[in-house]
């Protein structure tokens, strides 16, 4: 959306470095954990934005702002997604760093 308005160019893609696997069939089978670390705000200090998303449809679950990624912040996506749409079967997560407090 930010792109679309005009307000931050598009960077050049990277090039293919992953190999691309197909989506699971049914919803619920896959969230996928993620966070990005930007300064989302100008002028404020860099964050982390913590989000869960659903691998069959790209449905967005979760997502929030964190001053740093880590046990609490994934603990906090994992509840929440439990919360309000119920159990799933496994998580998908690029784990930069140990868990930390």
């Amino acid at each position: 959306m930010v792109q679309e308005a005009g307000l931050v160019e598009k960077e050049p893609a990277r090039g293919q470095y992953r190999r691309r696997r197909e989506r699971r069939p049914m919803v619920g089978m896959l969230v996928h954990l993620d966070a990005s670390t930007h300064e989302w705000i100008s002028g404020l200090p860099m964050q982390d934005l913590v989000v869960a998303l659903d691998d069959a449809d790209g449905r967005m679950l979760y997502a929030r702002f964190f001053p740093q990624e880590g046990t609490a912040s994934t603990f906090a996506a994992l509840e929440s997604v439990v919360r309000n749409y119920g159990r799933f079967c496994e998580t998908l997560h690029r784990p930069r760093q140990p868990f930390l407090p």
